[in-house]
């Protein structure tokens, strides 16, 4: 029976998180305007290895809207050319998750060219350093 439960919990949860995605959004709504302005110009998210797709930030940063925003964990993101990165990269967070995250990925998004661009309250947009005006 507990199995059976547990097996309901899992086939419901993309349900529930769908259901609820525009809510959760609203964490992000300060840098919206600059996720849509950067959107055309290439974009990515930075997905935490403890979250997943279904969360909000990668809807907030576009995507379905636009298909071409894409999650990227960070090995995958390191992986990446730096050709082939994208011109601008948001790193949003929910309330509570990853207090510190801008003092962890501090050196990452340096060492992978990237400055900030727009701050908001859960999160922040950067650009490749080369490309800040």
């Amino acid at each position: 029976q507990a199995a059976a439960m547990a097996l309901a919990l899992m086939a419901m949860g993309p349900f529930v998180v769908e259901c609820n995605r525009a809510r959760w959004t609203t964490y992000w709504d300060d840098l919206k305007p600059a996720l849509a302005a950067a959107r055309p110009q290439g974009l990515a998210e930075l997905a935490f290895p403890d979250g997943s797709y279904f969360a909000g930030h990668v809807v907030a940063a576009g995507n379905p809207i636009d298909p071409a925003v894409g999650a990227f964990l960070p090995d995958a993101f390191d992986a990446l050319p730096a050709t082939g990165r994208p011109t601008y990269l948001a790193v949003l967070v929910t309330p509570g998750n990853s207090p510190g995250w801008r003092e962890h990925w501090a050196g990452a998004l340096a060492r992978w060219g990237y400055a900030e661009a727009a701050q908001g309250r859960q999160g922040a947009l950067f650009r490749k350093s080369g490309d800040i005006r």
